[in-house]
This record gives structure tokens, sequence and C-alpha cells, in this order.
């Protein structure tokens, strides 16, 4: 393929999927304090076990991107262009946004909230920095370009996801360990993309489909565990099948079809405006369902009577209104500058 038409469709994807993430986790996480046992009951297994993988794939696809940018585009040819880059399209959105999250939501403002980097919905941002720095940083390690360093590093993140390590609150570096397996792995397998899809296409796809069916029976039978840990440890190898398998379906959908529906205009837009989207929908929400608004509106008497409708009317509107968002934001100089 001489576009990633992959990398636009799950990006695409992932996109709407954390939108459907919390604006459904907002109808048990306390904004109806009635209806929080009847939509919990509705709505925690989707979100937790359909929906769960969206940042794995979110960070796997970043990875991927960054792969093919750098090796096959000549894209930050030195280290200290990456990082003046990264910095003024992570960080100093990041600190902008944090900003104006901690200003119209109710929060009084922290400047030690905002350097940790974990705030809301925008860890991601600051995650999502320190992956490309210290893929980056590695490449400087003799060998790093053979497979046998890269299955090694693989090895190891994989294992960091299993261990709380120690944390140091700078800027979201503190769950960079949490993450990185799944941007690595992305980096891992863009040049060799390939020689993967041949190898799963030999039948091999069975062997992701079965671990796929197996983890996610034993996580809905884990559901009500009293160890969150126990679960977020068989999470991980959910995860890693569920990714893989994605790639390969969407890969063999490309590869098989006699239209071009992976060129859809809509795909287009929602991986053109995704980091917007991505940026500006967890607030939309919050504003949308803060106190006043639900009263003004009489938000809580649709949410009780319309426990079906009513979500994914919010999910839709929350979607809509980011995309628009983000058309407006990309208009602009400073927009552009942010998001573009």
């Amino acid at each position: 393929m001489k576009k990633l038409y992959d990398v636009v469709i799950i990006r695409s994807l992932a996109t709407v999927m954390v939108v459907a993430f919390h604006a459904y986790g907002m109808m048990y996480w306390g904004k109806f304090p009635d209806m929080t046992e009847k939509y919990n009951d509705l709505y925690f297994g989707i979100n937790q076990f359909v929906l769960n993988f969206r940042m794995p794939l979110f960070v796997f696809i970043s990875g991927f991107l960054f792969s093919y940018l750098e090796r096959e585009k000549g894209k930050y040819p030195t280290f200290i262009g990456l990082l003046k880059n990264k910095f003024k399209r992570l960080i100093i959105p990041y600190l902008v946004f944090a900003t104006i999250y901690m200003l119209t939501t109710g929060m009084d403002f922290s400047f030690k909230i905002l350097l940790s980097g974990w705030l809301a919905h925008l860890w991601f941002i600051t995650t999502l920095f320190w992956c490309f720095i210290f893929t980056r940083l590695s490449s400087f390690v003799p060998y790093s370009h053979t497979p046998h360093f890269k299955i090694v590093l693989l090895g190891i993140s994989f294992i960091a996801l299993f261990i709380n390590l120690p944390k140091l609150g700078l800027l979201g570096i503190q769950y960079f360990q949490e993450w990185f397996f799944w941007f690595y792995l992305g980096y891992t397998i863009s040049p060799y993309r390939e020689q993967l899809y041949s190898y799963l296409s030999k039948r091999k796809i069975w062997l992701l489909v079965f671990a796929t069916v197996y983890c996610a029976e034993l996580l809905y039978t884990l559901r009500f565990a009293e160890s969150e840990e126990e679960r977020g440890y068989l999470m991980h190898f959910a995860h890693l099948a569920i990714v893989l398998l994605i790639w390969y379906i969407i890969n063999w959908a490309i590869r098989h079809s006699t239209k071009t529906w992976y060129e859809n205009a809509i795909f287009r837009e929602l991986n053109r405006t995704s980091y917007g989207i991505y940026v500006l929908h967890y607030w939309i929400q919050t504003m949308l369902l803060s106190s006043s608004v639900i009263q003004l509106l009489n938000i809580e008497t649709l949410a009780t009577k319309h426990v079906y409708i009513f979500p994914f009317l919010f999910f839709l509107f929350s979607l809509a209104a980011s995309y628009i968002g983000t058309k407006m934001l990309l208009k602009t100089r400073v927009g552009r500058f942010l998001i573009g």
C-alpha cells in the first residue's frame, strides 16, 4: 500500500472509541447519582471489555506512524529536531489546554497538577511525548536496529506493564512505562508490516482470534473480581491480541476489497481532526454535564427516562461538537499551532 490507509482507519476508530468511552463512562461516574447503579449495570461492561483497548490501539498506531515517517520519509533526522517538534506539538498544547480545563471546570488552579502531566484525559499528550523521546534515545544504543534488540526491548517494556515503578510526577513521565510497550510495538512492527501480514495470513491469524476470545471470556469472568490488579494483568494480554487482530483485519479488508471504501472522506476527516477531537471531547462532555447545565436543561430527567437513547445521543453530540470545535480552531493561527 502506497498510503497508510490502515493508520487512517485505525486512528479514526480509536478516536471514536475514546469519545464513546468517556461519554458512556460519565453515565456511571456520579453525574446522575440516582442512576449510577443502573448505568453501571448497563455500560460498565461495555466500557471495560469492549472499548477498553482504545488507548493501546491509539498509542500503537502512533508508534507505527512515527517509524514510517522516520524511516521512509526521512522526518525527524536529528534528536534535537525531534525534541523541539514534539515539545511544540505536545507539551505546549498540553500546558495550554490543561490550564483552560482547570480554569473552566471548577478546579482550583494548581501548578503541581499542571506540571504532573496527568490531568483528566490530557495525560495521553504528555505520555506520548516521552514515548517519542525514549524511542529515539533507544536508537543510540549499539545494535538498536537489529531484530534481537527490538525483541528484547519489547519484552522488557511488556514486563514493565506489570510493575509499579516510582512516580516522578513530571509532565507525565511517571506513567511512561505503562504505555511505552504499545508505542514501541507499533514502532517495531512498521518496518516489517508486510512480513507480519504475510505470517498472520498463513492461518496464524486464528491464534490471535483464539487468544482474543479466550482473554475476553476470562475478562468477563473476572469483571467482579476483588483484585483490580489481577484483572489488569490479564487485560494486557487481551489488549495485545486485540490490537494485532484489528491491525490485521483492517489490512486484510483493504487488500481484498474491490471498492475503495478506505478512501472515504469520513476516515480522512476523523484522522485529520483526531488530535483536536481528543483534546476537546472530554472538556466538552464535562461542560455539558456540569451541575448548572444539568439543572438548566433538566438533563437528569432525560437520563432517567431514556437510559439507552440519552447516552448514545450524548456520545454523538459530543463527537460532533468536538469535530466542529476542532474545525473552528484550525481556522485560526493559534489553533493551527496548537492542534494543526
